[in-house]
């Protein structure tokens, strides 16, 4: 019998003619574009606050029953002036004599500034020097 004899399969070999074979892509994850760090812009420079310029100024009136009484006296108030120049929220934050408080807080409620660009906190004394 004749023996067997194994021979060893050698790959195919493409023929010399032939086109190489095409690369086969494998797909990649998408990744989001790194997002770019946005730099800050600096504060805009502080403008500086022009002083308040009274329009219109009323006077309180000291009651009668004080004229004789007083002769230097003086309340201390604070209020806020909106973008329109008008005064709101008038309160009185010290006084030498509470009977003055109304008379002034009702004299101040009326006063008028010059428009301003936004709402400003204010602070006034008034003296009385009745004589």
């Amino acid at each position: 019998m004749p023996a067997a004899t194994a021979e060893a399969a050698a790959p195919p070999t493409a023929p010399p003619n032939a086109a190489p074979a095409a690369a086969v892509a494998t797909p990649q994850p998408i990744v989001p574009p790194t997002p770019v760090a946005k730099i800050p812009e600096p504060p805009p420079a502080e403008v500086e606050e022009k002083p308040l310029k009274i329009v219109s100024q009323e006077q309180p009136v000291v009651p009668r029953e004080l004229r004789n009484d007083i002769t230097n006296a003086r309340v201390t108030v604070a209020f806020t002036v909106d973008p329109s120049g008008k005064v709101s929220n008038v309160r009185a934050l010290s006084s030498t004599n509470r009977k003055l408080e109304r008379p002034t807080l009702a004299a101040v409620s009326n006063w008028r500034f010059e428009p301003i660009k936004s709402p400003r906190e204010a602070r006034i004394e008034v003296d009385f020097n009745v004589q």
